[in-house]
């Protein structure tokens, strides 16, 4: 759903290894855009990512207000973001074959004459394609959570 603009208010929870305990966030905001490029011939995606959260619960000892904390949290969720993108394009491209993603039609629209020439080719084109990352994740109000520790 990522990819299609379609998530609604998803709840993301990481567990952190180096803090006994877990965070849980939920989105406020997810837009994805596809960006394609052909290079040296070889057609490429990056999957750019702008997502706001809010902390709904902290049952760790983190000062989620401290900047380097909300820093830390924020690469966290990007990293754990950029894993779960990583595996749905990895499904879709190896184990489905199917570009339920929409990488023909981003690359359609902005190269339609290459697209028109290797359309018919799509199939073996689509697995192949390199898929790059420029994740965006932003924490709104640190300060305002709801604390629980066990």
């Amino acid at each position: 759903m990522w990819f299609r603009n379609k998530i609604e208010n998803p709840m993301i929870t990481i567990v952190l290894d180096d803090e006994k305990g877990s965070v849980s966030f939920k989105t406020l905001h997810a837009r994805t855009e596809l960006l394609p490029r052909i290079e040296n011939g070889e057609w490429k995606m990056t999957v750019k990512t702008l997502s706001s959260v809010d902390v709904v619960q902290n049952a760790t000892n983190l000062q989620i207000p401290k900047p380097d904390v909300t820093e830390m949290l924020e690469k966290k969720l990007k990293e754990d973001l950029q894993k779960r993108l990583e595996q749905v394009v990895k499904q879709s491209q190896q184990k489905f074959k199917t570009d339920v993603l929409g990488y023909a039609e981003a690359i359609y629209r902005k190269y339609p004459k290459q697209w028109y020439a290797k359309k018919d080719h799509w199939d073996e084109i689509f697995p192949e394609i390199e898929t790059e990352y420029d994740l965006n994740v932003k924490i709104l109000k640190p300060g305002e959570y709801v604390r629980h520790r066990q």
